[in-house]
């Protein structure tokens, strides 16, 4: 069973890696999946004294998951901090370890990829594209827009469009 999870898990990280679409955030998720595993079924006992980094990561995941489900909604940090019962220095701390990045910039960059996805697929305008993937304004979307892609979402749109056209 074991055996099973850790081959479905090694195989979602071989899937992420297609020429140059790699998702880092995603692979580091399916990365730490894959430590769970390993960790929780072929480990040694671990001392007490020690911090169990299993809990750690699978927190982390935990927390990736609840951001994931509430994208769309005006989520923040701190509500994963209250949902958890934790504090939020905590799950900044654990955060960042475990990601590399703050919680903000996780839910930033998710929304920017959401919004992509909206760009790609869909004839919406930029505010609805804004609204659907959970900006605050159509503003703050072209701004992180503009950080991870180095092009507003116009010019995103109209590459895409191009491409696929060809």
């Amino acid at each position: 069973m074991a055996l099973q999870k850790f081959l479905e898990a090694l195989d979602r990280v071989f899937h992420l890696t297609k020429e140059d679409d790699i998702n880092l955030i995603s692979l580091k998720r399916y990365i730490f999946a894959l430590a769970d595993i390993l960790l929780s079924e072929w480990s040694y006992p671990v001392p007490e004294t020690l911090p169990n980094l299993v809990d750690v990561n699978q927190k982390v995941l935990d927390i990736m998951a609840y951001f994931d489900s509430r994208l769309t909604d005006a989520v923040v940090p701190n509500d994963a901090a209250k949902y958890f019962h934790i504090s939020d220095s905590y799950l900044a701390r654990c955060f960042r370890e475990a990601v590399g990045i703050t919680p903000n910039e996780y839910i930033q960059y998710q929304r920017m990829q959401l919004a992509e996805v909206y760009l790609a697929d869909t004839s919406q305008s930029i505010v609805q594209i804004s609204i659907n993937a959970g900006f605050s304004s159509e503003k703050s979307l072209q701004r992180v827009f503009r950080k991870y892609n180095n092009m507003s979402p116009s010019e995103f749109r109209k590459l895409v469009q191009k491409s696929s056209h060809n």
